[in-house]
């Protein structure tokens, strides 16, 4: 084939995709949102309480009963693991079927976990199918996997530019492409399809940040001195939570009781939940909540270590998710907190909503080492340019504070814990 041909050809790729990807995201997230509509008219907040108990009874057994080839979970981390071995098929249809079932137990039953991994999942695996339908080069492997991840990330999310940005930083990592044009099509094309099934642009899944920014009387967006105490703060909690990820998986791993160990971790989210109720909010639209709402210092600190706790336990020991929405929900609460606290000593003259915004974006950027990413984000959720600078400051500091304790992003880590697995069924 011609270069001129091949590079058109590659093109389509990015096209077929984004046109994919596009309907699927959109029923994706019609269902989930439905889903959690659903919860909300059957389960009443006593009865929600026994939920994660019968929830860690069933992804107990479905650890128990999965495929031991996939023990990292429904995430990114195993998107990264074929594109590291191109032409090894890890992601098969079956795999998809089960873990997306597992993934709606986990939500309904009040497992702090989040659909961005398991997204992240279905639209590299659909890549991935059409990657090994027929025989194809590396390149265009990388780019129908790549593609299929921009698609369906820009649907679902409704930000296409941060999902073109999170392929690059996270899921390609050090696996780079000639050319990013076919990925950057998949992105659009699946925006623009979405768009077209709405019959408009659907701004409502962000629109929440933006009408309460309206309410803000917000002159300043920026103070340095003020985001680099906050950015040591985001640091430090985010090499915990993937610390505390990575170690829960391998205790886990280790113990290898997994009905018994989901048992018990579903009755102590329970018990948290009883004391905490917020936390078995994890859907994205709940967060705002944090940031407008008027919530003291202290109950926010003691929000966001049980959210912490929380999430932990349930990446680990059972539970189907992702990592991104449960780290938002962690960030804003601690961006709120520390905005109350300078704003309690005199120390800004930001609203504390505007350090919830930046916090949970932030803390996202800190523990994937994705700034650009997290940079972008914010951006699309508040319509708002300003945000980019403080978001990007505090996300490279933060990535900074990370790197000294821990060596890898938690997507990385994850990993890790597979290779553990791996080698303990070789024992």
């Amino acid at each position: 084939m011609k270069k001129s041909g091949k590079m058109l050809y590659r093109l389509w790729l990015g096209v077929f995709m984004g046109l994919i990807t596009g309907v699927l995201g959109r029923i994706i997230n019609f269902l989930i949102d439905n889903m959690f509509g659903q919860t909300k008219v059957f389960f009443s907040e006593h009865t929600m309480l026994i939920m994660p108990i019968i929830g860690g009874v069933l992804l107990g057994l479905y650890r128990k009963y999965s495929n031991p080839n996939n023990p990292s979970g429904f995430d990114v981390a195993v998107v990264r693991e074929e594109l590291r071995c191109i032409q090894s098929y890890l992601m098969k249809p079956i795999y998809v079927f089960v873990n997306m079932i597992a993934l709606g137990i986990s939500l309904i039953s009040g497992w702090s976990v989040g659909k961005q991994g398991p997204v992240v999942y279905l639209g590299a695996a659909i890549g991935s199918f059409f990657a090994y339908g027929k025989k194809r080069d590396d390149e265009e492997i990388k780019i129908l996997i790549a593609g299929g991840v921009a698609g369906i990330l820009a649907t679902v999310f409704q930000s296409p530019l941060f999902a073109i940005a999170f392929v690059i930083e996270v899921i390609l990592h050090n696996k780079a492409v000639k050319d990013w044009t076919p990925i950057i099509i998949s992105a659009l094309t699946a925006t623009l399809v979405d768009v077209g099934m709405l019959g408009h642009v659907n701004s409502s899944y962000w629109q929440v940040y933006i009408n309460i920014l309206k309410q803000m009387d917000i002159k300043v967006v920026f103070e340095p001195l003020v985001c680099v105490y906050m950015a040591i703060i985001i640091g430090i909690v985010a090499a915990g939570y993937t610390k505390g990820i990575h170690f829960m998986k391998r205790l886990c791993i280790e113990v290898n009781k997994p009905v018994m160990i989901a048992f018990i971790s579903g009755i102590f989210i329970s018990a948290v939940g009883y004391v905490y109720p917020q936390i078995f909010n994890a859907h994205t639209r709940i967060i705002p909540s944090i940031v407008s709402d008027y919530t003291g210092l202290y109950f926010l600190i003691g929000l966001a270590i049980a959210k912490f706790i929380v999430t932990v336990i349930s990446l680990s020991a059972g539970g189907v998710g992702g990592v991104f929405v449960p780290g938002l929900y962690i960030g804003a609460t601690i961006g709120k907190a520390f905005g109350i606290a300078m704003s309690m000593n005199n120390l800004t003259s930001m609203p504390n909503g505007v350090y919830a915004i930046i916090g949970m974006v932030a803390f996202f950027g800190g523990f994937s080492s994705a700034p650009l990413s997290a940079a972008f984000l914010v951006v699309e959720i508040t319509k708002e340019p300003r945000f980019m600078i403080p978001v990007l400051f505090v996300s490279l500091l933060s990535g900074a504070v990370y790197r000294l304790f821990c060596e890898q992003s938690v997507y990385g880590n994850s990993l890790l814990a597979q290779s553990v697995y791996s080698e303990s069924t070789k024992l």
